[in-house]
């Protein structure tokens, strides 16, 4: 019996370290409506859902910095949606090394390695910019009705 257990822990243990890593390295994803992201996608929507209980939680969306810039470059979201962007930089061959968010006096840094959250609720329709700390790397969030 006791092997039984050790064996079920340790297939347990195992299963959650690849999914902590997935979730760290994997593909982008959009928390709450399932939809897959591709890294390589230019833009991502979470603008295209009908009143549910994803409108009450924030949606997290990863964004991944590397010497290619911002991905996704451009995120698309919907007015008084609460909205969280998760920064991972995953080495240092590029000058990611802090976000900002000029309109939101929105200054953070990225660690190597680590994921930096911002949060926020946009109250207006448009674009609010971010850029990386040298100005450099450039990215968008469009803000829809």
């Amino acid at each position: 019996m006791n092997k039984l257990m050790n064996v079920l822990l340790i297939a347990a243990f195992a299963l959650s370290a690849v999914c902590l890593a997935a979730c760290a390295f994997g593909q982008p994803t959009v928390a709450n409506n399932n939809q897959a992201v591709n890294a390589g996608d230019k833009t991502i929507s979470t603008a295209d859902k009908g009143e549910s209980e994803a409108e009450n939680l924030a949606k997290t969306i990863k964004v991944t910095v590397s010497s290619n810039g911002f991905a996704p470059e451009s995120i698309e979201v919907k007015k008084g949606q609460p909205v969280k962007l998760a920064f991972f930089r995953a080495d240092a061959d590029n000058c990611g090394g802090e976000v900002v968010f000029p309109k939101m006096n929105i200054k953070k840094e990225l660690p190597i390695g680590k994921t930096v959250l911002v949060a926020f609720t946009p109250q207006e329709s448009g674009e609010l910019a971010f850029t990386c700390g040298m100005n450099m790397m450039r990215g968008k969030i469009v803000v829809t009705d």
